[in-house]
């Protein structure tokens, strides 16, 4: 594992693109994860009902899978750079409308673009990865960018803690943040990513003897399948967790934030793990690590039901 490390952090040295896409991940989730936190307290503070809320939450998420299919589509006819670029930019337009919000409609209004943000920066950051990655270490190569999301994800939270409480809740401040750490990543990303791959793993993907290289539905869907179970009772509990915590224990935004960090914490450690097991088990669909992680998750769940997500 830290022969393939080594590996990886030399390819980013070597290759500036593949590093300024790992550290706009990390940009992109830190800045994310604040307006999450801070989300849910700033509509209780407008007057919203928890439904509401709710609703408010999972608009992003609603808007991203309606509109994934033509950002794809966009990325193909503009350039993935382009979307990928427009997707950050745009992410810091809404950091700079949610501190202009201060009615519940404007809310889900902002909210609403923000997952056209999300529907164009996810795959074609996806893309610009592969493109990027060597190769022969695509799974390393994940498995750092994953790890980049999870510490700023395990970052986000707490910060957003500490500065709603230091601020006394001054939520257009929190914001700013964000848009700061999005104007980042866009001139990162404008001035030193690049597209144009040399080594693109989907090269790989020729003419079936059908004539078509396009996969069969009865191939990926299982995996679709798999993974909407999988996110549907995280997201359920993930959306409104800062409310749960502080409605039952009575904990301030800043523990809950340490509550977060807590669990991305592991995240950040199983990451780099779970993409060196891949590598050691490329011939096993299902190797060792990954069938213990799936069995300690699902004890977790067993013994705690409400949080094992």
């Amino acid at each position: 594992m830290i022969r393939g490390a080594t590996e990886a952090f030399g390819r980013m040295r070597t290759h500036p693109g593949l590093a300024v896409i790992i550290v706009e991940a990390f940009l992109a989730r830190l800045g994310f994860s604040v307006i999450t936190f801070a989300l849910p307290f700033y509509a209780l503070s407008l007057g919203m009902s928890l439904g509401e809320t709710g609703l408010l939450i999972s608009l992003r998420i609603i808007c991203s899978v309606l509109l994934k299919p033509f950002m794809g589509l966009a990325a193909d006819r503009f350039g993935v750079k382009n979307v990928y670029v427009c997707s950050i930019a745009g992410r810091c337009l809404i950091a700079v409308l949610f501190m202009l919000t201060s009615e519940p409609w404007h809310l889900f209004l902002v909210r609403a673009l923000q997952g056209v943000t999300s529907a164009a920066r996810e795959p074609t950051s996806a893309i610009m990865l592969i493109q990027n990655a060597d190769e022969k270490r695509v799974a390393s190569t994940f498995s750092w960018y994953t790890t980049s999301r999870s510490v700023g994800i395990a970052m986000g939270y707490p910060l957003a803690g500490a500065l709603l409480t230091l601020t006394d809740d001054n939520y257009p401040l929190v914001f700013l943040f964000t848009a700061a750490t999005s104007a980042v990543a866009f001139v990162l990303v404008w001035l030193f990513a690049s597209d144009a791959s040399t080594s693109s793993p989907v090269d790989g993907l020729e003419e079936t003897s059908g004539g078509s290289a396009r996969l069969a539905l009865t191939d990926w869907m299982p995996f679709a399948a798999l993974a909407l179970l999988m996110a549907v009772p995280a997201s359920m509990v993930q959306s409104l967790f800062p409310l749960i915590v502080a409605d039952r224990t009575g904990l301030g935004k800043t523990e809950i934030g340490i509550i977060y960090t807590l669990s991305m914490g592991v995240v950040v450690v199983v990451g780099p793990l779970l993409g060196w097991d891949l590598i050691r088990s490329a011939d096993d669909s299902c190797s060792p690590f990954a069938r213990w992680r799936v069995f300690c998750r699902r004890c977790c769940i067993v013994s705690s039901p409400d949080f094992g997500e």
